[in-house]
């Protein structure tokens, strides 16, 4: 059976959560060395993964990776500790005596697990005793491994003495060695919540409860740590099991949440939920490994997902995706908060035009009769039909206000005006003028030429009512649309018009190409991808704020794509940052929302 084509922009989705971490890996003896070395204890044997593991995380150098860290937050890396060393102390609430012992040259290792079947206990409060809500934090296990120099050196130096802060309990049968803080109750046992901090060879291990320490210190100490280190800042790698098991089941649970009735019409046009988890689902069913990885440089942030492929024939379904060229995302008017490209193959559009036009009428929540929603369907569908593959819209903040716009390529004409016709004959049923009227607007259509544009432009036009005749009436909004034999354009707002020519005749000058910041960060996807989303939050601030934009290009860039030989492609998705963005971020962490 065809599964879906790969995904479309609706793969930003496909998002994984990560974990910070910073600090060690494990040293091994020389066999050939010195006859001391050769008298030294053998390195343990490795420990398999447990049930229900999911991913293994590494900082492969902490000490430049924190580095780079400082750098992003600018003037405010005078608030946050100098060195990871500093940052694991300081955090756990070590002291200093634990400072000169901790090894800020090696990696850190961690790694995740679902809660069901990683060693002793269960998911449910029932079994931990613990709250629901403390169940429900303890679905995922994690642990965060700090090598240091000598673990029983720092066992000894956090514990001995009347000012100790902590108190050693006796090593279990692995090894391991749990610390509680002096005056906190004695663990009762490997299924306590709460964080955990244990020491095991010569790594200081970081639980996100006491069961997931006794379940997973072993693998990171042991195994997770004699992994090759990577050459990016951060990396969780995920295995087939992971992605086939726990994560499908989290990622079923998150489309079984969502809702269309809860979203605005014009997003449950074009964002089927069906649509979404077929995506999600063929994407998984295709991957046998995913690596997302996490880089910093002077211009910001970049975090990547790659996708393997299971098979031959599922790299080849990755590779068919429809593509488009992020560089037309350049050509887009400089005063533009969000542009997005993307390529949707004609098969099964029209079908996906039916059901997101039952999408619309279920977010809307009106009781439209039925032949209303049948019509509505039909004229989505032919104007599916006849446009083609490739489509970019974004958002405009002009002097007089928001506008939005969206241009493409054209399969069949003669389908995509008459499916606009079929959609604009909607006004004239009963139960369509009362939707209008009851939001209080009216429509007018009209043609009109332009000037540059050899196709007719048809002109909607939303009013108030005819007997609102007020001194503070609000402005009418137009809607213009155009259809050539290869291409169409649209526009909607209060610069719908001018909006209209800049979209139709791009002005290098007066474009997001003539920003370094924007090209250099476009341009560095390449010439082809399965969809790209590129925004500038900080101008959306000044937007908001009815202010011009003052600041220089602080652009985000979302894509996804494929690359590598055939049969052997791989899927990936990266988001970019850049470090403005970050430094806002930090600064105050509402900025953007």
């Amino acid at each position: 059976m065809k599964r879906a084509s790969p995904p479309k922009p609706l793969m930003a989705a496909l998002l994984f959560g990560a974990m910070a971490l910073l600090a060690g890996a494990c040293s091994r003896p020389d066999a050939a060395g010195s006859a001391a070395s050769a008298a030294a204890p053998a390195a343990p044997e490795p420990v398999p993964a447990p049930a229900g593991w999911l991913a293994d995380v590494m900082v492969a150098r902490p000490k430049l990776s924190w580095a780079k860290v400082r750098a992003a937050a600018g003037e405010l890396a005078g608030l946050i500790p100098a060195t990871p060393g500093a940052l694991v102390v300081t955090a756990a609430g070590l002291g200093v005596e634990a400072l000169p012992l901790v090894d800020e040259d090696l990696p850190v290792v961690g790694a995740l697990a679902d809660a069901v079947g990683a060693g002793p206990g269960g998911r449910s409060s029932a079994a931990t005793g613990a709250p629901a809500a403390a169940s429900a934090a303890a679905e995922v296990l994690g642990v965060i491994g700090v090598h240091v120099r000598s673990g029983s050196g720092l066992v000894a130096a956090l514990t001995a003495g009347a000012q100790a802060r902590f108190a050693a309990q006796p090593a279990d049968s692995a090894g391991l060695v749990r610390l509680r803080r002096k005056g906190e109750p004695v663990v009762a046992g490997p299924t306590a919540v709460g964080a955990a901090i244990g020491v095991l060879d010569n790594y200081l291990l970081f639980g996100s409860s006491e069961r997931a320490l006794g379940a997973l210190g072993p693998y990171v100490a042991r195994t997770a740590s004699r992994q090759p280190p990577a050459h990016e800042d951060l990396v969780i790698q995920v295995g087939e099991a992971a992605l086939h098991g726990p994560i499908q089941e989290r990622v079923e649970r998150a489309l079984g949440k969502l809702d269309p009735r809860r979203w605005l019409p014009a997003l449950a046009a074009v964002a089927d939920v069906k649509a979404v988890g077929a995506t999600l689902r063929g994407v998984l069913a295709d991957a046998k490994a995913a690596r997302l990885a996490l880089e910093l440089d002077a211009a910001g942030a970049r975090l990547g997902l790659e996708l393997e492929p299971s098979s031959p024939e599922a790299g080849r379904r990755f590779a068919a995706g429809g593509l488009v060229t992020p560089a037309v995302l350049l050509d887009l008017p400089d005063d533009s908060l969000l542009g997005a490209a993307w390529s949707e193959a004609g098969e099964g559009r029209a079908d996906r035009a039916r059901s997101s036009a039952r999408s619309v009428i279920a977010a809307l929540g009106r009781d439209l009769p039925a032949e209303v929603g049948a019509e509505l369907g039909e004229a989505l569908a032919a104007l599916s039909a006849g446009r083609g593959d490739r489509t970019v819209a974004g958002l405009r903040c002009t002097g007089e206000g928001l506008t939005g716009f969206v241009h493409g390529t054209v399969a069949d004409a003669g389908k995509l005006s008459g499916g606009l016709d079929r959609l604009l004959g909607l006004r004239r049923r009963g139960a369509v003028a009362k939707l209008l009227a009851a939001s209080g607007l009216r429509l007018q259509t009209a043609k009109l030429r332009m000037d540059g544009l050899a196709a007719p432009v048809t002109r909607l036009r939303l009013l108030p009512p005819r007997q609102a005749e007020r001194t503070d009436a609000p402005e009418p909004i137009d809607v213009l649309l155009a259809v050539a034999q290869d291409r169409f354009v649209a526009a909607a707002g209060m610069s719908a018009r001018e909006t209209l020519g800049r979209i139709h005749k791009p002005d290098a000058q007066r474009s997001l190409g003539a920003s370094p910041a924007f090209a250099r960060l476009v341009e560095s996807l390449g010439k082809e991808a399965w969809a790209a989303v590129l925004a500038d939050p900080l101008a959306t601030v000044a937007c908001r704020a009815g202010r011009p934009r003052t600041t220089a290009a602080a652009p985000v860039l979302l894509a996804a794509g494929a690359s590598g030989s055939a049969g052997d492609t791989k899927a990936w998705l990266r988001l970019d940052v850049s470090v403005a963005v970050i430094r806002a971020i930090v600064a105050q962490r509402d900025v953007l929302w």
